[in-house]
């Protein structure tokens, strides 16, 4: 009998401590804050072709101008970005945007809804990037216009709703401690009978 209250102390503090390194591995620093939102425009080039009909990506000669952002994208108004240039067909991924005052967002997918001699709108998904955030899924929307021999764009950048997602060294941790206290009481409820 004392064996078994030994082995209780025992088991109880070990579990205690793996349930608690699984409860200090979910916290993390805060995200962007959904409704975060940013707007641009500026001048591009059309490659991999004569005109945006034919175009498989984009150039960006200059940086772009910050027109306006919103909650945690506040900061950037006002100020400069660079447009890394991309492909849309096929599509690549990697590195989009940067800002000068810090931050960045990279393309994981990129969908062309519409692409005409005049016109072009493009869905880019991806993860967005400040300083002092985790990074967050969101998206930017980007529509050029070709009118007239101009090459114009504008292009809005929104924060999908955050979703908060365990971290599997938290779940392994939990799941364990979760067996370990269904083996522990299996033999406990058997010696006392």
């Amino acid at each position: 009998m004392k064996t078994v209250n030994v082995v209780k102390k025992i088991s109880s503090v070990v579990l205690s401590l793996m349930m608690g390194a699984g409860i200090s591995l979910s916290v993390s620093a805060a995200q962007i804050s959904a409704g975060s939102e940013m707007a641009f425009f500026g001048t591009y080039v059309p490659t991999g072709g004569t005109d945006l009909t034919s175009a498989t990506g984009l150039a960006f000669p200059a940086p772009v101008t910050i027109a306006a952002g919103a909650n945690d994208f506040a900061f950037a108004a006002s100020s400069l970005a660079s447009f890394s240039g991309f492909g849309f067909n096929p599509a690549t991924a990697g590195p989009v945007l940067t800002f000068s005052n810090g931050g960045a967002f990279t393309a994981a997918n990129i969908v062309t809804d519409v692409q005409t001699a005049q016109s072009l709108d493009l869905t880019l998904v991806g993860t967005w990037s400040l300083n002092g955030f985790d990074d967050t899924i969101g998206s930017l929307i980007f529509t050029a216009d070709a009118l007239g021999g101009l090459y114009t764009f504008s292009a809005a950048g929104t924060v999908a709703n955050p979703a908060v997602v365990p971290l599997p060294g938290a779940m392994l941790f939990f799941a364990s401690a979760l067996a370990g206290l269904g083996v522990l009481r299996r033999p406990a409820a058997k010696t006392q009978r």
